[in-house]
């Protein structure tokens, strides 16, 4: 998968940003695309699912109250977040966006250039071929 092409990730202060993320995935795959033989140029609009999705510390306390026959008459949760010194949450694991569909315009490629396109783009994304559009 194409990384972005970003400087140091502020961990915990700073969240990064989907749409910049696409911007770079687009630019990355529009200059990949470009190194095929029979494109000269292109544009790229790649399609997310979602924003980035995160995973953090906490600390979980059930209280449950059962009667003699040990049926549950009630239960609580009590959920916190773990905070590091300056306040905010510790974040266990960071999922980037998913990419969900590509279309790409390149004009006068051959059916085989845009099938060459199409087992890139797969490869690259692990989405299946519905889900890209290559038009000349």
């Amino acid at each position: 998968m194409l990384w972005p092409e970003s400087g140091e990730k502020t961990k915990n202060t700073e969240f990064p940003d989907s749409e910049e993320y696409r911007l770079q995935l687009e630019e990355q795959t529009r200059k990949l695309i470009k190194e095929l033989e029979g494109v000269s140029d292109c544009r790229v609009m790649i399609t997310l699912e979602s924003g980035y999705e995160y995973l953090y510390a906490s600390d979980q306390t059930l209280d449950r109250t059962y009667d003699n026959s040990g049926t549950l008459l009630s239960s609580k949760a009590d959920k916190k977040y773990i905070l590091e010194g300056n306040g905010n949450p510790i974040i266990i694991s960071e999922t980037p966006p998913v990419v969900c569909g590509i279309a790409v315009v390149a004009k006068n490629i051959s059916a085989e250039t845009e099938y060459k396109i199409v087992r890139l783009l797969q490869a690259v994304y692990g989405i299946s071929s519905n889900r890209i559009s290559v038009q000349s």
